[in-house]
């Protein structure tokens, strides 16, 4: 996969971190087995002590999605266009992806524990808003901003599979 790096410092302690440290194939797996996309964010883990990846657990883009989805879903056409190919794998494209976006409010609403840091599973985390903006670091009670300009990089990163509650079920590598 290739995107862009950006180096972050803080202005008080002069630790760096880059955005790819939040990156990754995350997913979650339902018990019946069904897989769907984990949201992610960056934030600070306390017991990593560093940046890392965390579980995104707000709901508010998730029922836009959600609703929009719904409305693009056709519901009442004529017999020939249900029955052309193109129509049929458009509609399964866009059912497929409400049923993915509706399992993950699902889980999010049954979800007993709060979010999880993606990399040890801690929820001693505090979620970061965009970096670069002059945002709290919480590691020192500094300030992060962007250093320079972005690279692009290309990174294979490994699948990783969570249970419903956030806890690491599975790693497939180089995925």
């Amino acid at each position: 996969m290739s995107l862009p790096s950006y180096l972050y410092k803080c202005s008080a302690c002069e630790r760096s971190f880059t955005s790819d440290d939040t990156s990754g194939h995350f997913s979650y797996q339902a018990s019946d087995g069904f897989r769907f996309p984990l949201e992610q964010t960056g934030g600070w883990c306390y017991d990593c002590d560093r940046h890392v990846p965390v579980e995104d657990l707000r709901t508010d883009g998730l029922l836009k999605d959600i609703e929009s989805l719904r409305q693009r879903i056709p519901k009442n056409v004529g017999f020939f266009k249900s029955l052309s190919p193109s129509f049929k794998h458009d509609t399964k494209l866009l059912t497929d992806q409400l049923e993915s976006l509706e399992r993950r409010l699902d889980l999010i609403k049954r979800r007993s524990s709060p979010p999880k840091c993606l990399s040890c599973g801690s929820s001693e985390i505090v979620v970061l808003p965009a970096a670069g903006r002059g945002c709290y670091f919480p590691g020192c009670n500094g300030t992060l901003h962007a250093d320079g300009e972005p690279i692009q990089i290309s990174l294979v990163f490994d699948h990783r599979i969570y249970d419903s509650e956030g806890l690491l079920i599975q790693v497939i590598e180089d995925w």
